[in-house]
């Protein structure tokens, strides 16, 4: 998939446990670059996506790129102790963020068509934080709506305990689909 933005073209990709392994170094420089992140945790973040990729064969990352360096990311994860998919750590580059491309929009967006191909009958959760609007906006933008899932009990519980849960199915993702915030191509 693409987005048109301007003269350039930026590209959306799935990205799956084998892929992520075979083009380590590229997500090894890439991904603190798209999550504005602090280089001295560069394994500990790696090592996350890995195993985030590896908890099932349908988890990926919908990454965002734009002339060979990634400007979005989103990871579809796999909750084994939930039984339930979540998307996890959206980012989007900080010369990216709060622009008129909607990149963390159209990379949940993109992550969700490629979700929803093979998983019609699940719903997928996130969780946020009440006071982040934008992400929020972003999330709604793509049929979220307020869930009453309780994640007490589950090892991360408590880094997320104040953080909204939210969901979207299939349905809800098709109703909002059809008013594009950008042309997607």
């Amino acid at each position: 998939m693409q987005l048109i933005i301007g003269v350039r073209k930026v590209k959306f990709r799935a990205v799956y446990l084998e892929d992520f392994l075979k083009n380590k170094n590229y997500f090894y420089e890439q991904i603190p670059k798209a999550q504005n992140s602090n280089l001295q945790f560069i394994d500990d973040i790696h090592e996350y996506y890995i195993q985030a990729l590896n908890s099932n064969q349908h988890a990926f990352l919908a990454i965002c790129e734009n002339d060979g360096e990634m400007i979005g990311i989103a990871c579809f994860r796999y909750y084994p102790e939930l039984n339930k998919f979540f998307i996890v750590n959206v980012n989007t580059r900080l010369d990216y963020q709060h622009t008129k491309y909607k990149i963390a929009t159209n990379v949940i967006r993109f992550g969700l068509e490629n979700f929803f191909k093979d998983n019609q009958n699940q719903s997928i959760y996130l969780w946020v934080n009440e006071k982040n609007t934008p992400a929020i906006k972003a999330y709604k933008r793509n049929g979220f709506k307020k869930s009453d899932l309780d994640l007490m009990g589950v090892d991360f519980y408590d880094n997320i305990k104040n953080d909204e849960i939210y969901s979207c199915d299939f349905i809800s993702f098709q109703k909002i689909k059809n008013e594009n915030i950008l042309e997607i191509k």
